[in-house]
């Protein structure tokens, strides 16, 4: 046992020594004051600097890798040579100072642990520009379904608001809405970390009103009508998430916190919650809808057990597996013919 702490302390030293090696003639950073430092400090703190600046403040290894290789540049990058100790990190500040037009600095641990919003950071932390929202061309399917669309309402916890985000582009959503102004911001440091940098992977579009939801979809979605649905076990016309045909046509899914449910203003789109069963689209859950006005559809994701509800975050995950689940079903029956 001791031999092996002693090969991983030796790696450690050989590692520090490479880094040092490479970051030769870089700036270092000694002062937790320094104005680069405190810019990025409040990058990390404040969603109107994010909004402001355009930048985005990124720690960590495997996120800065993730991020990197899925075609995104840095502005600027800072590095600890004393906790960049695995190969990877050294990998990948190699990797980082030979990005054109890009700042580098090393800093000491004590400026690395002031930046940061974790308990034991990993060393490297970089400024990414937040990246276009453009949707680009959409090939069509030959199975003949539409697309789907994530809204995110009142979800207010980093945690939830990070694992949407990475169901989102996993599950095959075209794009994810940060609806009105009561989420969290998707660019927060917590939630790139919990969605491994889902908000680079996936467009996203904020509207304060359904009005803007309305135009984002005619304008940058292309879609003409849509069957729009919610997540919403209390409502009395709640149909469970399987019995929705989502093989056809434009499907947007909203999702609101389980705490706080949807805004008022979605609410107000819903059937009321005395009109159960009494026809019209309540009854026909395919029906594409005007964009300016929908009816919002209840759905449910029925529960055996006493829970009084799912996380936001699971229950908007079943759901987005549902759709790829049928739209794979059709696409293998399309295949085998």
């Amino acid at each position: 046992m001791q031999r092996g702490f002693l090969a991983r302390g030796l790696l450690g030293l050989a590692l520090i020594r490479r880094v040092g090696c490479l970051s030769n003639g870089v700036a270092t950073i000694t002062s937790v004051k320094n104005a680069e430092i405190l810019a990025a400090k409040r990058l990390c703190r404040s969603k109107r600097e994010r909004d402001r600046s355009g930048l985005v403040f990124v720690e960590g290894i495997r996120l800065i890798q993730d991020i990197l290789h899925a075609g995104h540049r840095p502005t600027s990058v800072f590095f600890c040579v004393e906790r960049l100790v695995t190969p990877e990190a050294s990998a990948l500040l190699d990797e980082m100072l030979s990005i054109d037009d890009c700042e580098l600095r090393r800093i000491t641990p004590q400026v690395l642990e002031s930046m940061v919003d974790t308990v034991t950071p990993q060393g490297l932390v970089a400024l990414f520009p937040k990246p276009s929202q453009s949707l680009g061309p959409t090939p069509s399917r030959k199975d003949g379904s539409g697309e789907v669309l994530l809204l995110l309402d009142n979800i207010r916890d980093p945690g939830n608001m990070g694992t949407l985000l990475r169901s989102a582009n996993a599950l095959g959503a075209k794009a994810l809405v940060v609806y009105g102004g009561g989420c969290v911001d998707p660019w927060g440091p917590k939630v790139l970390r919990s969605s491994m940098g889902g908000a680079f992977h996936i467009p996203l579009c904020f509207a304060p009103a359904w009005s803007d939801v309305a135009a984002y979809l005619r304008e940058e979605c292309k879609w003409d009508s849509a069957g729009v649905y919610a997540a919403d076990a209390s409502h009395a016309s709640a149909r469970d998430y399987w019995d929705v045909d989502w093989t056809q046509g434009n499907h947007v899914i909203c999702v609101g916190s389980e705490a706080h449910g949807l805004s008022s203003e979605l609410a107000a789109l819903m059937p009321k919650r005395s009109q159960a069963g009494h026809g019209g689209d309540m009854d026909n859950p395919t029906a594409d809808q005007s964009l300016l006005e929908p009816v919002i559809l209840p759905i449910q994701v029925p529960m055996v057990a006493s829970a009084d509800s799912l996380n936001a975050a699971i229950a908007g995950s079943i759901i987005l597996s549902e759709v790829q689940r049928q739209r794979a079903k059709i696409n293998l029956s399309e295949s085998g013919k």
